[in-house]
């Protein structure tokens, strides 16, 4: 009998991954990107399938390393079949190539050459080559046939003769009933992700990935489903039949509301579902996917008086204050305003204030003689949203007051002579002249350091300060002694002075004449 030998040779060659840098515009044709492999897919900027010649290797994309407005720099891959070569375009600065020999991967990772965003992702691959060691089955040419028979010639001596043990059983010869059937398990699962990690603001729209693999050990069918607790989402009705190991991507896209903005994040769950040979579900884990809120809570203040401008004490200014959520998530009361010269009333509702939403609070302020004074009234406020815990930008209003115009006056008068309030006339040198002082001031601010003064008499009293529109008459007092000239003459005349500061620093003065006659002679 004859003995057949075989030889099974191993050669594994390990070769790592080559990544070329190419500068420059490509053309962006994956017919050419690809030129000399059977097939090709190319992926836009989300990471979806935009152009493809086969759809039947399930390639699962994720866009990794996120830029400011959406862009990405980075992915993870994994591929049924051995990936030959892939073309990340990266705007109009370039690409990278990463080439690969045999044994092709199955998974990996990349990035662009620069920090520019990826514009697209182009894999290519070739079909597999068949075993060229199909696997053994009996059939009747496992069979000696008669001319195979050895002849006499070449029947062994019995030195040469098998043992029993050395000749095949008839149960060691594989028969078709002889191969084990196993047990039908189907099954899948289901690897779900998103293309954002983070959102800010509404109508941005999160796209979500739903890659259903056969796992079990027999071929399902459609239709393939999934439920999601968010979002409807879309599955392809082909392949007609999924064979074991290989997976179809089914694809939904959520639009970010405020409510997801105000809880922070976005989570929902989802569960596959294919159909067997029998027609009955096969469903799969459930998967969820977590894309977090970037929150901002901020509070503008913008604070107005009317009127404008005020002339007199007593006069109302009425205060407005605008209080708007510049944020983008809802903020809760309860709001108030702190202002550095009056207290300010604010609503109980709205109770919460959300994006771009306002409330208005109020306060009054009565003018006072020290605003007269100043010229202007000029008040500082904050706003507080969740009980004081956000705070605003500082705002400020300034009214203004009249200009301002200061003036006094003096009015001097004979009071007493020799202490005798009722006469007005000396007699005699040596008599004693008193005389009193009204100070007013006529202008519209305060004085201060207001003085009398007279360079005949003695004057007693002061400085003092008075306030706009206000008089003295009893602080100033003055003496005079009458001598013999004012005798002979008659008479007795003299002036005195009232001088004061007005706030800008300049000095006011005013001046009074009294004369004193003689009494007559008989």
């Amino acid at each position: 009998m004859k003995k057949r030998i075989f030889i099974i040779a191993l050669i594994t060659i390990l070769v790592i991954p080559i990544a070329a840098v190419y500068a420059g515009e490509l053309n962006g044709s994956p017919q050419s990107e690809c030129s000399g492999y059977d097939n090709w897919r190319k992926f836009n900027d989300k990471g979806e399938i935009s152009e493809e010649n086969n759809s039947a290797n399930p390639i699962t994309l994720t866009l990794t390393t996120p830029k400011e407005g959406g862009e990405y720099i980075g992915f993870d891959w994994s591929s049924q079949q051995g990936i030959a070569k892939i073309y990340v375009k990266a705007g109009d600065d370039g690409s990278n190539v990463y080439e690969f020999n045999v044994p092709y991967p199955t998974a990996g990772s990349g990035s662009t050459n620069n920090d520019i965003g990826i514009s697209h992702i182009t894999f290519c691959w070739n079909e597999p080559e068949p075993d060229p060691t199909p696997p053994h089955t009996s059939t009747p040419t496992d069979v000696p046939t008669p001319t195979e028979e050895p002849t006499p010639t070449e029947e062994p001596t019995p030195t040469e003769e098998p043992t029993p043990t050395d000749e095949p059983t008839p149960t060691e010869e594989p028969t078709p009933t002889d191969e084990p059937t196993p047990d039908s398990e189907p099954g899948i699962t289901l690897d779900k992700s998103s293309n954002l990690s983070t959102f800010s603001s509404v109508e941005i729209t999160i796209n979500y990935s739903y890659v259903i693999t056969n796992t079990g050990n027999v071929t399902l069918y459609p239709p393939y489903t999934v439920l999601d607790d968010k979002v409807s989402v879309s599955c392809p009705s082909e392949p007609a039949a999924l064979s074991v190991g290989n997976a179809v991507t089914c694809s939904a896209a959520y639009t970010i509301t405020q409510e997801d903005l105000n809880a922070g994040s976005v989570i929902n769950t989802a569960v596959a579902t294919a159909k067997d040979e029998k027609g009955s579900d096969v469903v799969s884990n459930p998967d969820s996917v977590t894309v977090t809120a970037s929150q901002t809570k901020t509070l503008i203040l913008d604070k107005n008086a009317s009127p404008k401008n005020y002339a007199s004490v007593g006069e109302i200014i009425e205060y407005t204050y605008l209080l708007t959520n510049s944020g983008n998530v809802a903020l809760s009361g309860p709001f108030s305003v702190s202002d550095d010269k009056t207290t300010v009333s604010c609503p109980d509702e709205p109770a919460s204030l959300s994006p771009s939403q306002s409330l208005t609070c109020t306060a009054a302020y009565v003018i006072t003689q020290d605003d007269l004074a100043a010229g202007s009234v000029t008040n500082i406020a904050v706003a507080y949203a969740e009980g004081g815990n956000i705070a605003s930008n500082t705002d400020s209003a300034t009214i203004e007051g009249p200009k301002a115009d200061p003036g006094i006056q003096l009015v001097k008068e004979v009071a007493a002579i020799n202490g005798d309030t009722s006469t007005r006339v000396f007699f005699y040198p040596g008599d004693v002249v008193t005389y009193a002082f009204t100070v007013s001031n006529t202008g519209n601010v305060a004085l201060t350091n207001v003085m009398v003064s007279d360079p005949a008499a003695s004057v007693d009293g002061g400085p003092i300060t008075l306030a706009a529109g206000a008089s003295d008459s009893s602080t100033f007092t003055a003496t005079y002694v009458i001598i013999v000239d004012d005798l002979e003459a008659g008479q007795f005349t003299n002036t005195a002075t009232v001088t004061g500061k007005a706030p800008n620093g300049n000095t006011v003065t005013a001046q009074d004449a009294t004369t004193v006659e003689r009494a007559p002679l008989y």
